[in-house]
């Protein structure tokens, strides 16, 4: 007795008892049921042919797929969906006593938009084709939709030529091949035709015909192209659907991940938010657990998740093999070459590694996804590609750094445009700094990345990355601009010393005009940071000089901000001022707007200083403006900063509240936390001034805590200072002059 449905074989008495009835089987088909049903591995047709009909395996025959379709249609529910008598794409069939799961009732997430479109485009066309790579949920998204609309589902997945595609719509319909025009003019309903890549050329023949009875709806991994043919092309799922889903699979298969929602999180994104991959992942969390699941997921460990799952859908490996057998020789090589790329690339960059003709084609197979002017290589097809041939790593290194090349050289402004390219691509360069790391590819791909890598990566991760690249040049060039932004970093790292020590190496390794320049330029910068005001007038005084002799207008306004600041440190407020404005019309004048909104702010400040509050706030917005267009995160922080501080200073608590807020929003959203507890401490002393000292004081513990978090005597001092611990913040701060300095001001301000 074998259980089905809703009812149940016996094989003995040869009959299938189901709630509608009972209906007799032939002796071959109840050899071939028994013969299926003691085997867990799929049969091909010469294998039955041989076993059950007992035929030579050199006999041609449809007889085999004639006897599945007859006994399909006692035992399925729905025939044209079998649950049962599986087809196993490339290896024959299988029998599966539980049934699949009903697809789309208990299980649906993110798909809502999907179904809504995919209505309104049936309203307007006649084809419509959900198109995607294997496993991304087309099934299941057009049995949803069946749910809504009525419609006749078939599933082609066994279907090889016209007789069978023919044959299979004739039994989802309930008739017979030879009456099937007839059967399709009187149906009055939706018609689905599932997984039809496999014989995309067949049904682009005969649909035509068919499209003058009524809407047809398929989905394919590869378009029809017929003319009135509309696409609907399904992504992976949104991250949020994503992760409820692989929680909702795990609650099924196992207890015990509550509390790993960022391991979770981690899972899901490497996956790419792959629905199939999901599925697969989470039936292995019973036996490996998250981290180890996390440690070891591959394409080999994403397979089997279930005896009741589709034969299409048992392994992720067979799904992509399937795919890339279609392409030819050329679209293979392309394939694997463009799995170079990380994040995504632009058409330009694909056509730096492959042909035009090969890029549409993979489009068309759908292994690389199509989306506003940009394209992705999901990251299960681009590890199936790697293990397939060669990427073109090469080439990909070369594109990049020619691409961005000004960026390393540091000559020309970066114009917002750019800055947004460079964001886009920024996942390329890290793989050209991974992959090349100790040559001067490697370093001159870090010093592209390095002017929108504060978002990405902390400030320690910069220097240890830079470091890496100190040495990882003979040409000289390369070697004297990684100097330069190692001693940079180390200023922000408040390591005056060691900062200074590599400008001065910086110039001395120059050996041209242009070299020295910008060498200069960031000694200049150290000595302002180790508070050594006139020395740092004096340096860029000279480096003024080298930088307009060598005919670098950026760096000449990058000076006069700099003399700025020395001057107005200095108490020399109207050259200052004066200084400002010719480095504000410098930038302006090279399209540099990112350092026009910079030193407006700086001249803001000095007006602030000047009590031009007004003034000041106006020029802290005209640069907030500037910064927002160029989407300049970190900056625009700082210029919030800047105008919450004059706003407190104002007198303006609750307009100061609302930008620090901000402020502490965007830190925290670029995962900068030793900025978030030092906001906080501004934010804690707004709140003061306006009489909320409770909150302000749940601010200042968070500061504490995060400095005892981080180990950061900076963050523990000013924790424990503006908590009342004023000598403990003293031993902390004891080698931070300016951080006293604010604390000491701060106590004095106080309102009590």
């Amino acid at each position: 007795m074998i259980p089905i449905t809703d009812g149940v074989i016996d094989l003995e008495q040869r009959t299938v008892r189901r709630r509608d009835g009972t209906q007799s089987l032939t002796p071959t088909e109840a050899a071939l049921l028994g013969y299926l049903a003691e085997r867990t591995e799929p049969s091909d047709r010469a294998q039955l042919l041989q076993e059950v009909w007992g035929y030579h395996p050199s006999v041609e025959s449809r007889t085999v797929f004639n006897a599945v379709r007859r006994l399909r249609m006692k035992i399925e529910i729905d025939p044209g969906a079998p649950v049962h008598l599986l087809t196993v794409r490339g290896a024959g069939y299988r029998f599966q006593e539980t049934p699949s799961a009903d697809i789309g009732i208990d299980s649906f997430f993110g798909r809502q938009g999907d179904l809504e479109k995919l209505g309104e485009r049936l309203k307007n066309a006649r084809l419509v084709t959900i198109v995607g790579p294997g496993g991304i949920g087309k099934t299941r998204l057009v049995r949803r939709y069946l749910h809504q609309v009525p419609g006749i589902f078939c599933d082609l997945q066994d279907a090889q030529d016209e007789i069978d595609l023919r044959a299979c719509v004739a039994l989802a319909l309930g008739a017979t091949p030879e009456r099937l025009e007839e059967a399709l003019a009187d149906a009055e309903r939706l018609l689905v035709l599932d997984n039809v890549e496999q014989i995309v050329d067949i049904v682009r023949t005969v649909l035509p015909a068919w499209l003058e009875h009524g809407c047809i709806l398929l989905t394919s991994r590869i378009p029809l192209q017929l003319r009135g043919e509309v696409l609907h092309e399904l992504a992976p799922l949104p991250m949020e659907a994503a992760t409820a889903m692989f929680e909702d699979r795990i609650d099924a298969a196992s207890t015990g991940h509550r509390g790993q929602g960022a391991l979770i999180k981690e899972i899901v994104e490497r996956l790419d938010c792959h629905p199939l991959a999901l599925e697969l992942a989470a039936a292995r969390v019973r036996l490996l657990g998250l981290e180890a699941l996390n440690q070891r997921l591959s394409l080999d460990l994403l397979k089997g998740g279930g005896a009741d799952r589709p034969a299409r859908h048992q392994s992720i490996r067979a799904m992509l093999q399937w795919s890339f057998d279609q392409l030819d020789p050329t679209e293979k090589e392309s394939l694997c070459r463009l799995a170079a790329f990380r994040g995504g690339f632009d058409l330009p960059a694909a056509e730096a590694l492959v042909d035009l003709d090969c890029l549409e084609a993979l489009v068309a197979a759908s292994l690389i996804q199509a989306d506003g002017g940009r394209f992705r290589m999901l990251v299960l097809v681009r590890s199936f590609a790697e293990e397939q041939g060669a990427p073109g790593f090469d080439a990909h290194r070369d594109y990049f750094l020619r691409r961005y090349t000004s960026f390393a050289d540091r000559l020309e402004p970066v114009l917002a445009e750019q800055r947004r390219d460079l964001r886009l691509d920024m996942d390329n360069l890290l793989v050209i700094v991974e992959r090349f790391a100790g040559t001067d590819d490697g370093a001159r791909a870090l010093l592209c990345a390095l002017p929108l890598l504060d978002d990405r990566l902390t400030l320690a991760t910069r220097i240890e990355r830079v470091e890496q690249a100190l040495d990882g040049s003979e040409v000289i060039a390369t070697r004297v601009r990684v100097h330069i932004e190692y001693s940079d970093l180390l200023l922000q790292h408040h390591e005056y010393d060691r900062a200074r020590e590599f400008a001065q190496k910086a110039i001395e390794l120059s050996d041209d005009p242009v070299l020295k320049a910008l060498s200069a330029c960031e000694m200049g910068r150290a000595e302002i940071s180790a508070q050594k005001h006139q020395l740092a007038l004096d340096l860029h005084v000279h480096a003024l000089a080298l930088c307009e002799a060598a005919g670098l207008t950026l760096h000449v306004a990058n000076c006069y901000g700099n003399l700025g600041i020395c001057q107005s440190r200095l108490g020399q407020l109207e050259p200052a001022r004066v200084s400002y404005e010719r480095a504000i019309a410098l930038h302006r004048e090279v399209g540099n707007i990112r350092n026009e909104a910079n030193c407006l702010c700086k001249l803001a400040y000095l007006g602030w200083a000047q009590r031009s509050y007004e003034e000041s706030a106006a020029m802290y917005r005209r640069a907030i403006s500037i910064l927002r267009e160029v989407g300049d995160m970190v900056f625009l922080l700082h210029a919030l900063k800047g105008l919450a501080l004059l706003e407190r200073r104002k007198g303006s608590l609750d307009q100061a509240i609302q930008v620090q807020q901000e402020v502490i929003d965007g830190f925290r959203e670029i995962g900068r936390l030793r900025d978030v507890a030092c906001e906080g401490i501004e934010l804690g002393r707004c709140l003061e001034l306006s009489g909320d000292k409770q909150r302000a004081f749940e601010y200042y513990r968070a500061c504490l805590d995060q400095g005892v978090a981080e180990d950061s005597n900076i963050l523990r001092g000013l924790g424990l200072g503006h908590l009342g611990e004023v000598d403990d913040a003293r031993r902390e701060l004891h080698d931070q002059a300016i951080r006293l300095e604010e604390l000491e001001e701060w106590l004095d301000e106080r309102p009590w």
